[in-house]
């Protein structure tokens, strides 16, 4: 099976400003996603897809391909199936086809080289369209609209007699490439790889880098 690692890093971020190229642990963070993507041995190429040089410059240093997105597909309000779709479509014109695409968000630094593994190991056996990596959770959930707080959950009990959840994390989403050629990232079956809560850190915010950074400096990551 081939397959191709997408990695999106557009060059604007409102939230955290010049994000993807904020050092964590000392290298750029979409680095972290290169890396890894990199020493996973199934992974035939890794792609970088941004609009930005700065960008493109950093990823081509740590061995990424880069395919430049046109501004359209640079926005802030733009989905990510037709950046993928154009990565993919775009890499397609070079090499042989791919079997499958594995899309590494940035913000989700702390994903292994064993979590990039077992997910292609399950996805290989297993029927789905695509696999996404999930947390689990254990919590109660409210919503909360103009002060009034509502709870999304029927009853209260003990913590070891609920049925489990689990929380998309936003690190790991592998789907078959002829559903990314047409535009879209989720078939109708899905699967899911476990992740610990531990190195599901998303970064949207100055304080998730913070919380990342202390995370890979207490732990070891391979």
């Amino acid at each position: 099976m081939r397959i191709l690692a997408v990695i999106p890093a557009r060059g604007g971020s409102k939230g955290l400003p010049g994000k993807n190229l904020r050092l964590l642990a000392g290298k750029p963070l979409l680095v972290h996603s290169v890396d890894v993507a990199r020493a996973c041995p199934w992974i035939d190429e890794v792609v970088v897809t941004s609009d930005s040089d700065e960008i493109g410059k950093v990823a081509r240093e740590f061995g990424a391909v880069v395919v430049h997105r046109p501004r359209d597909l640079a926005q802030d309000a733009t989905p990510m199936e037709p950046v993928v779709q154009h990565a993919l479509l775009s890499r397609e014109k070079e090499v042989e086809p791919f079997d499958a695409v594995l899309l590494l968000q940035p913000t989700s630094p702390l994903r292994s080289r064993k979590d990039l593994e077992e997910s292609i190991r399950l996805f290989s056996k297993s029927p789905c369209d695509t696999l996404l990596s999930v947390y689990p959770f254990h919590g109660y959930r409210y919503h909360l609209k103009e002060g009034i707080v509502q709870p999304m959950f029927q009853t209260r009990g003990n913590r070891q007699d609920r049925e489990e959840e689990y929380v998309e994390n936003g690190a790991i989403y592998l789907t078959r490439a002829e559903l990314v050629r047409s535009g879209r990232l989720f078939g109708e079956r899905l699967s899911a790889y476990v992740m610990p809560t531990s190195r599901s850190v998303d970064i949207d915010t100055a304080d998730d880098l913070l919380l990342a950074q202390a995370l890979l400096t207490s732990t070891t990551h391979t």
